[in-house]
């Protein structure tokens, strides 16, 4: 509230015990039905196991270079994204931890519900390098592929692993699985379910916003307290970052509809930030001059924005320009960019 008494007094300081209660309630039964939806909902991922050792049946290679032809089950835009990940298992019984770097190199094909099969122009064929960290008989998990929109039916990987031959020989490969988290994606049921449960939050918080400026319309703008302000701004700021365009990234394949996406969270992070930032220094500084109070403050988030903004779209270039891209790994790409 201002020093001066006179701006609009808010809500919650004139509620009896019967509004509380009943603002509680509301807000458990929220929760309470998101613990519940995701308690009983569809499970998010979908996982499907190929064996290596039988890919190479029809393939003539060998463990544990390859080639390893996979072919996904059938997709659709639901799926939303899918992972190729691989994970190698060794005869190897001692306690030694084993960080063994390697080289892959992968094509991939489109199949559409034609049964035509495309090349897909952004095919990775360049070495990119991996590490297989291994104890006793099961490694860790390899990144190989990252489809960030599906387009196509089906995919086929042809994936081929490199320097694994004296590793091979120490502690024997015996199988290479592959699912897609070796095949992964994200499962349709919950998909569906995602899209309905982000439209009723949408929807809710819209109304409730326009409710609240509905509230303090009849009121100058001289007049509302310090965090009415700051409610009007930050609550469309909340909508943005549950992700109103979602359903375009299922329709879209645009590298802009996702970077949005992105830049709504960021933003809404660091405007909360900001908020917190002059609502603790507002407590001591009755003067809020836009230069000498708030300024300092958007020099100290700005940065912050800048770069999460930058990271973000580096991160959907990469993985739109290159499926064996990983953020996790390829760290150098935020710093180092190839432009052919």
């Amino acid at each position: 509230m201002d020093p001066d008494n006179k701006s609009v007094h808010m809500r919650l300081y004139s509620m009896n015990k019967r509004e509380f209660v009943m603002v509680f309630i509301v807000l458990l039964t929220a929760m309470g039905l998101v613990l519940f939806i995701g308690l009983t909902g569809p499970s998010i991922t979908l996982t499907t196991k190929i064996s290596g050792v039988e890919v190479l049946k029809h393939t003539n290679g060998s463990l544990p270079q390859g080639p390893f032809v996979v072919k996904t089950p059938s997709l659709s835009v639901y799926n939303q994204r899918m992972w190729l990940i691989a994970v190698v298992q060794t005869d190897n019984k001692d306690d030694e931890t084993y960080d063994k770097s390697f080289k892959i190199r992968m094509d991939i094909k489109g199949i559409t519900p034609q049964h035509k099969t495309t090349d897909i122009v952004k095919v990775f064929k360049n070495n990119r390098t991996r590490h297989l960290l291994c104890k006793q008989q099961i490694c860790g998990q390899v990144p190989i592929a990252h489809i960030g929109y599906i387009h196509y039916t089906h995919y086929m990987f042809e994936v081929d692993f490199y320097n694994l031959e004296t590793f091979h020989q120490k502690y024997q490969v015996k199988e290479v699985m592959f699912y897609m988290s070796s095949y992964k994606t994200y499962n349709p049921g919950f998909t569906q379910m995602e899209i309905w449960f982000r439209l009723f939050y949408l929807l809710s918080a819209f109304g409730v916003h326009c409710c609240f400026a509905n509230s303090l319309r009849k009121f100058p703008v001289v007049d509302w307290s310090y965090e009415q302000k700051w409610t009007v701004v930050l609550w469309p700021l909340l909508i943005l970052f549950n992700g109103p365009i979602f359903p375009l990234t299922l329709l879209i394949s645009n590298q802009l509809i996702g970077m949005l996406d992105g830049v709504f969270k960021v933003t809404f992070i660091c405007a909360i930030l900001f908020f917190w930032l002059c609502i603790y220094h507002g407590l001591r500084q009755n003067e809020r001059k836009l230069i000498a109070f708030y300024l300092p403050k958007a020099i100290l988030v700005g940065p912050f924005w800048v770069c999460s903004v930058i990271m973000v779209k580096c991160r959907r270039m990469n993985e739109f320009d290159d499926p064996a891209f990983s953020y996790e790994i390829d760290s150098s790409a935020y710093t180092v960019r190839t432009i052919k």
